[in-house]
């Protein structure tokens, strides 16, 4: 839902993770959710976090968003189910109870940052390489968020959600462009640049996230043409 939004409406999709992040926050918390004993109205309330999670995501987060007026972007969006006064509400709701902590990391900061790290010392070609291999991870990253989010919520996982999705999608992603655009000797330069990042239990958690990731990915590939080696 929050992919459909932000396409429609050409906000960051950055904001879609941050939105998610609160979301899974707030949500973790809502004890007046958990009392509501009619699933209905469990649902309208969870639609309603989900939907200003979304709209605070964008306004803090998104600068170059094109609405005048995003609150009555998101009533509109709402399809009449929550007015202006009922997002504004629930943002007041959300602040306090996230304690005004709102920029969480995202799997893609820490996707720019671990192939800065990896490119700043390589030459020309490397870092030619290395944008490749940022577009094919961002997708990657996406696909995730889109489609496998709740694979992430366990105790293990979710400490580290961020750091976890980024580093496993870059592995993945060095995988499926080697040879097409890695050489081999270049392919092992990244991939152990990248292990000797992290620690034991990190390259486990990756790991796993990496089984996890690798049969959407390997589905999503093998019916495209994107021309990317299939995992």
């Amino acid at each position: 839902w929050m992919f459909e939004v932000v396409d429609f409406c050409s906000f960051d999709r950055e904001t879609i993770y941050i939105g998610m992040a609160y979301f899974d926050r707030f949500t973790s918390q809502d004890n007046r959710n958990r009392s509501i004993e009619d699933p209905a109205d469990r649902r309208h309330r969870a639609q309603g976090v989900a939907l200003t999670s979304l709209y605070l995501a964008v306004k803090i987060h998104d600068n170059n968003r094109k609405s005048v007026c995003l609150l009555k972007t998101f009533e509109s969006i709402s399809h009449d189910k929550f007015t202006s006064s009922d997002i504004y509400n629930m943002e007041v709701t959300i602040l306090l109870a996230l304690e005004w902590k709102l920029h969480p990391p995202t799997p893609q900061a820490f996707m720019y940052q671990f192939l800065m790290a990896l490119a700043k010392e390589g030459t020309k070609e490397q870092k030619q390489q290395y944008q490749i291999v940022h577009e094919v991870t961002n997708y990657i990253t996406e696909l995730t968020l889109r489609f496998l989010w709740p694979e992430f919520d366990d105790e293990r996982m979710s400490r580290s959600k961020a750091s976890t999705i980024a580093y496993a999608s870059i592995l993945i992603a060095l995988k499926g462009v080697r040879n097409n655009v890695l050489s081999n000797a270049h392919f092992h330069h990244f991939n152990d640049e990248l292990l000797s990042m992290m620690d034991h239990e990190a390259k486990n958690r990756v790991q796993e996230a990496a089984k996890i990731i690798m049969p959407i990915i390997a589905e999503d590939y093998s019916s495209s043409e994107s021309g990317i080696k299939k995992i």
